[in-house]
């Protein structure tokens, strides 16, 4: 379990709603191999995604772009995710939900960036994990000319475990 220790209040991370963002900028360009890697570990024969000249890529590859490679000289950076970076008392955190939306098809070749921003966090509350709030963000990818490729509305948890044995 990795500790996100933000520190702050509801308050302020409230006062960040629609204010707070972060811009990634994907370290590769959407590349044929790993469309072949990634189809081939799901096993998708679709010809569209393996055919050179039709350049089309899964949806599923448009986070693993975003992954940050694990060594590169000079030091690599650690990402993490964006509702862990608001300042809230809780310090642990799990993903509930997340979905996207694309407007047009990934393909080779594209090199991408989103920006990140806050929609929501809720008031405290109790779930089965421990009290925390829900923390919304919502992140719009665009290709390398601007244009938008989807978005994506990610629902995390920031919560405080409970002790076991506590009754909750």
């Amino acid at each position: 379990m990795i500790d996100y220790d933000t520190g702050g209040s509801y308050e302020e991370a409230l006062a960040l709603v629609g204010v707070a963002r972060r811009e990634l900028v994907a370290e590769v360009a959407v590349e044929q191999g790993q469309v072949e890697a990634f189809c081939s570990q799901i096993e998708d024969a679709r010809a569209a995604y393996w055919d050179h000249d039709l350049s089309d890529a899964p949806g599923g590859l448009l986070m693993a772009v975003f992954q940050r490679l694990p060594w590169r000289p000079g030091g690599a950076k650690r990402e993490v995710a964006f509702g862990a970076t608001i300042p809230l008392p809780m310090r642990t955190l799990v993903n509930v939900s997340t979905e996207t939306t694309f407007f047009r098809q990934l393909r080779v070749g594209d090199r991408l960036t989103a920006v990140e921003e806050l929609v929501a966090v809720s008031e405290l509350k109790q779930s089965r994990l421990g009290k925390g709030h829900f923390v919304t963000t919502r992140s719009i990818y665009v290709d390398q000319d601007g244009d938008e490729v989807a978005e994506n509305v990610n629902v995390l948890f920031r919560f405080s475990p409970d002790e076991p044995g506590s009754g909750s």
